[in-house]
């Protein structure tokens, strides 16, 4: 059952344009085979839902909240001789005899509200806010007297601005920030009484504040497993720090350099059974630059083009309170250019470094520390009408169990991965006619053909774990697709896998795969 309703007073249609909502019942029956029992089980499912319900206040605020309801029962009895899907039996009848009344089984809500704010005399102010709650309990079979009552909560609220808006300064003409703030909470109670209903009460709505615990005697603090209070800080800017000082000629790649700044911070309290705890996560900087054309800083606009470069770094600390602590650095360059409007090259380096310590004990110790670097190298090639694009790749992964600088400190990981790869793909068409004499029509034929292939070869080396970090890996694969109109099209694909271990033999195999396919669009 569905209703969607337009408003059709035009002068509260603003403030109300519409509402629609769902509603449907869901039986199913379960029956063994008869020479195993007679008896079966009917599950009844009701769903409800609020689809779509916006208010509009003012013509500059907006509220639009969504509902839904889904209730499950079930109930046991003798199974029916007549077959169930007789149009004269009705769900009600499948059964013969109740051996007991109807007894729940579950229930779940969700309650969800958008807000958006437009302020007609301040452009640049665009707050916005979203709030969910989803509420489930589960029945305890087999007499439904006692449940399990979850519940869990996401809400955001965020604003987002240009400065061009607000000032006229030009150093942050090209400034756009984002500003947020959100929460995720989650709490779960067990045997809870059946008699307690958390579903239509508005004052569980709000995790941090725990459902009624004297509402029922067993229905108590006691009975909670588990709660997780999660809030989130974070922002974005975005800016072209130099825009304004007006650069041209050889420093005009400098008039946009682009720059992205985020930051984000993140305090979560968990706790379950047995233990408190408290975990904070920040991540700063988060940063890009990013740099384009180039070739007119260098004077070599004649031979390159479309040149690109990127910097990218990113830290992140994450401590538990009174447990342990860590924190990750990566650092990536990239840069691409055009050569000769003909050859397209691609380099890239990387590393990254982690360490985790244990705040158990008085002074720190280092628990684990892991190093990894990575480069690569890609040329694209534009052969007569195909493009052909080889790459080599070289990247280490090294770890340890506890600081390196420890000679008690044993290695964990030494691992340096080659990877050597040619891609082909060829895209090209014939486009005609065929004639259909008995018609007198003509049929226009698309004739694409598209074939794309890779080779790739992968060369693992370690010191460690000889016998299945040393290894050699072929692959091959390709697929081919004809496109004879726009109603037809034929795609063949094909692969090969050969692994090799250099250390123990009897670990190589060998897979191959085919495939094909035909459309017809009607």
């Amino acid at each position: 059952l569905s209703l969607d309703y337009e408003n059709p007073i035009s002068k509260f249609k603003d403030f109300v344009p519409r509402i629609s909502m769902r509603g449907s019942r869901t039986h199913t029956l379960v029956h063994s085979w008869k020479t195993l029992s007679d008896t079966a089980t009917l599950q009844t499912s009701d769903s409800y839902s609020l689809t779509s319900l916006p208010f509009n206040f003012f013509n500059w605020v907006n509220f639009t909240p969504t509902y839904s309801l889904n209730l499950s029962r079930e109930e046991k009895g003798l199974w029916m001789n007549k077959s169930p899907f007789d149009d004269a039996v009705r769900a009600d009848d499948l059964l013969t005899k109740r051996f007991e009344s109807p007894l729940p089984k579950s229930a779940s809500q969700v309650i969800g509200t958008v807000l958006s704010i437009n302020l007609p005399k301040i452009q640049w102010l665009r707050p916005g806010v979203n709030y969910s709650i989803s509420t489930n309990e589960t029945y305890i079979a087999p007499k439904a007297e006692l449940k399990d009552v979850s519940r869990s909560i996401s809400a955001n609220t965020s604003l987002s601005f240009s400065m061009r808006s607000i000032m006229g300064w030009k150093p942050t003409q090209s400034m756009d920030m984002s500003f947020n703030y959100g929460i995720n909470d989650y709490d779960n109670y067990k045997n809870v009484t059946a008699t307690y209903y958390a579903l239509p009460t508005l004052s569980n709505l709000w995790i941090r504040d725990s459902i009624n615990p004297s509402a029922k005697i067993k229905y108590s603090a006691g009975n909670r497993s588990l709660v997780t209070l999660k809030d989130t800080v974070s922002s974005t800017m975005r800016w072209k720090i130099l825009e304004w000082m007006g650069f041209g000629g050889r420093l005009s790649p400098f008039k946009n350099m682009q720059t992205s700044n985020r930051f984000s911070e993140t305090r979560e309290f968990r706790e379950d059974t047995s233990n408190v705890r408290e975990t904070w996560t920040r991540t700063w900087p988060d940063t890009s630059v990013t740099l384009n054309e180039l070739e007119k800083f260098f004077r070599v606009e004649k031979s390159v083009s479309n040149s690109e470069l990127r910097v990218e770094i990113n830290n992140k600390n994450e401590s538990t309170l009174k447990v342990s602590e860590s924190w990750n650095l990566s650092r990536n360059y990239t840069t691409r250019f055009d050569l000769f409007n003909r050859y397209s090259p691609v380099f890239s380096w990387g590393n990254s470094a982690n360490e985790s310590r244990s705040l158990v004990t008085s002074t720190p110790v280092v628990t684990g520390r892991r190093e990894s670097e990575n480069y690569s190298v890609q040329v694209g090639l534009d052969v007569f009408g195909r493009k052909i694009t080889p790459r080599y790749s070289f990247g280490y992964d090294q770890s340890w169990d506890g600081d390196p600088l420890d000679i008690k400190t044993k290695k964990t990981a030494d691992l340096q991965t080659q990877n050597f790869s040619v891609t082909f793909y060829w895209d090209t068409s014939f486009p005609t006619g065929l004639k259909l004499p008995l018609l007198g029509s003509t049929l226009l034929l698309t004739n694409r053909f598209r074939f794309n292939s890779n080779l790739n070869l992968t060369i693992r080396s370690s010191t460690l774990n000889t016998d299945t970090t040393n290894t050699d890996n072929y692959n091959f694969n390709m697929s081919a697709n004809y496109e004879v109109s726009q109603n037809l099209q034929a795609e063949l694909g094909a692969d090969f896998n050969a692994f090799r271990n250099r250390v123990v033999a009897k670990n190589d195999y060998n897979e191959y795969g085919i495939n094909a396919r035909m459309t017809i669009i009607f």
